[in-house]
């Protein structure tokens, strides 16, 4: 996925490095224009320097420095061509810019989210844009509606470059737990059989050697149950492989799963249970004490989810139907003088006026 984002990030530069040229051309956007080309530069200068050093590799990984910042730049270079953008294009791109901006944020409350929503009735509901402050023009609202977008977005992937990195911790706490606990079964020469089992076969090999198998076939449960997770792919790019580490998660706590269970099932300790007198029985419940790690690492897993998935959904507001969702006074004569109106993805088409005299004249017939 990694290598995806990359790909992703170049051909957002690409595509932002084609429409330089046509800013260019406004005197009173030039300086804007050379901010937005040393930004491009320096992604460039990202992009060029991939793969990083064997030294650096480890920090770039863990803080994710090189791609967020190149990632940010970006988003800004956007929001500074936005500005530089003619009043009639900008308002053809708020549509979608306010559709994604929804499906990112989620929260129709937000103050960009009201702005552009604003605006977007104001252009398609037949509103008068004559009035507009410059503060509002259609390229500073697109900008401001970019620039907040791109914020909602950068604080949930550093939650997830968090939660990736605690994950990684865990992964490693419990490999090395694993093998010190091999290691202490070695030494102590674990008894395996279950408690008052009189045969005198050897049911089971050595202590550390069924320990091993215990763990490995409890690893193998985990896989079963991390093979739906690891296969859905995310809803959103997931830049840091959150999804997959997740599962890897599941590998190894599959193994601690498998360990206690076997005990507890070998040591009589659970109600009813006298334990398995064959090592293929007890390889059995380790895999599916394995499996049964699901039900604690299904919380992570739901943590997970909401953070690769954008709250809301990639829509458009509903136009006003009414003068007085358009910011006329509430009056019932200004309310009758519109009849329903008709809208096409999201875009309103033209109201029908009636006068009072038609009005009555309907009715009379």
């Amino acid at each position: 996925m990694r290598g995806n984002w990359r790909s992703l990030l170049s051909a957002e530069a690409d595509r932002l490095h084609t429409e330089l040229p046509s800013a260019s051309s406004r005197l009173d956007a030039q300086a804007t224009v050379a901010h937005v080309a040393e930004l491009l530069n320096q992604v460039d200068k990202w992009e060029r320097s991939q793969p990083v050093s064997l030294w650096k590799w480890p920090r770039e990984w863990w803080t994710g420095e090189g791609s967020s910042r190149a990632w940010l730049q970006l988003r800004e270079a956007e929001a500074e061509l936005a500005t530089t953008l003619p009043d009639e294009i900008a308002l053809c791109r708020l549509p979608e810019a306010l559709a994604d901006a929804r499906r990112e944020i989620g929260d129709d409350d937000d103050p960009a989210i009201r702005e552009a929503t604003s605006l977007y009735f104001e252009t398609y509901g037949g509103g008068s844009p004559t009035k507009r402050p410059a503060h509002r023009r259609a390229p500073q609202v697109l900008a401001r509606l970019l620039r907040r977008s791109c914020a909602v977005v950068f604080d949930r992937e550093a939650q997830s470059l968090t939660l990736r990195n605690r994950i990684f911790r865990v992964i490693v706490v419990t490999i090395v737990s694993l093998a010190v606990l091999v290691w202490i079964t070695a030494a102590a020469r674990l008894h395996w059989a279950p408690e008052g089992n009189t045969s005198k076969v050897p049911a089971f090999p050595s202590a550390w050697l069924t320990l091993l198998c215990v763990i490995v076939f409890g690893v193998l449960g985990g896989l079963i149950s991390a093979i739906p997770v690891l296969a859905r792919p995310p809803a959103a790019p997931d830049p840091y492989g959150l999804a997959v580490y997740k599962g890897i998660l599941k590998l190894p706590l599959g193994g601690v799963f498998a360990v206690i269970g076997c005990l507890a099932l070998q040591s009589g300790t659970l109600p009813g249970v006298t334990g398995v007198t064959s090592l293929e029985g007890l390889l059995f419940w380790a895999a599916a004490f394995g499996a049964s790690q699901q039900a604690v690492t299904r919380l992570l897993d739901a943590r997970v989810g909401n953070l690769l998935t954008p709250p809301g959904q990639a829509t458009l507001p509903h136009p006003p139907s009414t003068p007085v969702d358009l910011g006329a006074p509430s009056t019932e004569s200004a309310s009758s003088e519109l009849s329903p109106q008709t809208y096409e993805r999201g875009h309103a088409i033209d109201a029908v006026q009636t006068t009072p005299a038609a009005s009555e004249q309907a009715t009379s017939a």
